[in-house]
């Protein structure tokens, strides 16, 4: 939440779009969003391909990066039916920059789960 506070702040001083007014709403509900999201768990038996973007959404703090690196491969590593993918050359928007990575990982989890 601290390392958006200005960029929160930069996007309030805009003109009101749809898209400004979107990412506000986005803004406000992401700290109770996140806490939230950190009270479940995935199933053990549920299969899943984690996949993580080689770059990292904490540019300014690689302390931060590490921990979220760190809990990519927790989460992938916790399971035996869990992998973990790098899309290598990626930005955390995955799908935008490296869409075979996402659509081969699904091919995969087609084909094991018959």
């Amino acid at each position: 939440m601290a390392a958006n506070k200005d960029q929160i702040a930069a996007l309030a001083s805009r003109p009101s779009t749809p898209q400004t007014r979107q990412l506000l709403a986005v803004a406000q509900d992401y700290a109770a969003m996140h806490h939230a999201y950190h009270q479940v768990s995935w199933p053990q038996d549920l299969p899943a391909i984690v996949i993580a973007s080689a770059k990292t959404p904490f540019e300014t703090s690689e302390q931060d990066a590490q921990l979220w690196r760190d809990a990519q491969a927790a989460f992938a590593h916790a399971a035996p039916d869990r992998r973990l993918v790098v899309a290598d050359n990626s930005s955390h928007d995955i799908p935008l920059d490296r869409p075979d990575i996402v659509i081969r990982s699904i091919h995969d989890m087609l084909a094991k789960t018959g």
